[in-house]
């Protein structure tokens, strides 16, 4: 029997998802399998050798000095390993900062969860995790809150570290380096999609990138602490805008409110950290003077349940629209929609927050401003522990994707689409950046 033929699309260049760096899909290096084959200047004595092959199986794995068939590939600046996918999908880099207690961990939980079933069952795309052991911790923050065993039982999510199993270290030269370790996924065209026969264009390696808020303290930014770098290389920023740690909001929403359940409310001024991000990302990306981007901001208030009636009038009514031109089951964003909920938070965060509305949109020129809330409802106590926390029953998220996809449609329209309002044709958001780095 002939062996099988194996057809792929590889990317003719790749951006490494931990340096960046960008170079030829045939500069990829090889990591051996056999156990004896170990040793790396780079990442030490324990890491298996990195190498470039000169031998291949029929299924185009590479062949070890010691004749061992290799799964895994790694980027050949910093020697980190890469997922797969990353040769055959564009990336779509997302920054996500935020400062302490502003529910960044419980959004980016509920922004997979929810991504993983809007996008298959409304968009006919597979959003999937491209490397399992990239994604650990956001895939046991997804079990905490989604599949607990008891429905009834309390949970709330660790604050993000500083160091463990969200950074790595190479070492380049004499100088050893930080860098994050992201999480990855694998968004591509199902056979009901439109756009299927030309999956390997639409298709996208999803990268996002999470940092402790301490990360964003100044003199944190260094050559051998480059943590938050990508912010450099992100196609899209989303900065997690707590607006019950604003002691004026906290004000109003009490005389509006008999009773709240929020207690010890942590005060943090978010502005500066999100005055330095902006300040970080034109450093990293070389964004010159006053100029402003293309790229998408999104200022992503949380947890709209507490804050809610602020704004009686705002209503997150469903985001996406049937497109009546393809099969009942594809949706488009509703982009018009969006963008009337945007400028009614923005209105909000003009009373609040002035300074940071201004900074915004004098650093994009698409800005938005989503309200979510991961988990649908406001923390009760435990009469057991004394402690905050939520009952995973209670859990409803609320437009957490929302900003993940605004992301993914402006990097790729092919494979999210936009319409500008019920009954209109599918439409690009501007700037389509599909095709550029």
């Amino acid at each position: 029997m002939s062996p099988q033929q194996v057809r792929l699309q590889i990317q003719s260049k790749i951006t490494c998802p931990h340096c960046w760096h960008r170079f030829p899909t045939a500069r990829v290096e090889w990591i051996a399998a056999h156990p004896d084959l170990f040793g790396d200047t780079q990442l030490g004595p324990e890491a298996m050798l990195r190498f470039l092959p000169t031998r291949f199986t029929f299924a185009g794995n590479a062949l070890d000095s010691a004749g061992i068939e290799c799964k895994e590939i790694a980027c050949p600046i910093c020697h980190l390993r890469l997922p797969r996918a990353a040769v055959e999908q564009q990336p779509c880099f997302i920054s996500i900062a935020g400062s302490p207690s502003s529910g960044k961990s419980f959004l980016l939980a509920a922004m997979a969860w929810q991504a993983r079933h809007v996008l298959p069952k409304l968009f006919n795309v597979e959003f999937a995790d491209a490397d399992a052991e990239f994604n650990r911790t956001i895939t046991n923050y997804e079990n905490q809150l989604f599949y607990a065993s008891d429905p009834d039982q309390f949970v709330t999510l660790s604050k993000t570290q500083e160091t463990g199993d969200h950074y790595n270290t190479v070492r380049f030269g004499q100088m050893a380096v930080t860098l994050p370790q992201p999480f990855v996924f694998s968004a591509t065209p199902t056979r009901d999609h439109p756009q299927f026969e030309q999956a390997h264009r639409g298709a996208r390696l999803v990268c996002w990138y999470d940092n402790a808020g301490e990360s964003f303290q100044p003199g944190k930014d260094t050559a051998n602490n480059a943590v938050t770098q990508h912010l450099g290389a992100a196609h899209a920023w989303m900065f997690c805008y707590d607006l019950t740690q604003n002691p004026h909001v906290r004000e109003k929403i009490a005389a509006t409110r008999t009773n709240s359940s929020r207690q010890n409310v942590v005060t943090y001024r978010q502005e500066p950290m999100f005055f330095d991000m902006l300040t970080r990302i034109r450093k990293h990306a070389n964004l010159t003077g006053k100029s402003r981007t293309n790229r998408p901001l999104m200022v992503v208030c949380t947890k709209f349940d507490a804050w809610s009636n602020l704004t009686p009038a705002l209503q997150l009514n469903s985001p996406y629209l049937p497109y009546l031109k393809m099969t009942d089951r594809l949706h488009v964003m509703n982009h018009e929609l969006i963008k009337k909920v945007s400028a009614r938070t923005g209105e909000l965060l003009k009373e609040f927050a002035p300074d940071l509305v201004a900074s915004a949109e004098s650093f994009s020129e698409n800005v938005y401003y989503i309200p979510v809330s991961a988990t649908g409802s406001e923390s009760t106590i435990n009469q057991v522990t004394g402690q905050s926390g939520f009952r995973c029953r209670d859990l409803k998220p609320v437009w957490c994707e929302v900003p993940m996809l605004l992301a993914l449609a402006y990097k790729s329209s092919r494979l999210v689409g936009v319409a500008n309002g019920v009954n209109k044709a599918i439409a690009k958001i501007q700037p389509d950046l599909t095709d550029d780095r």
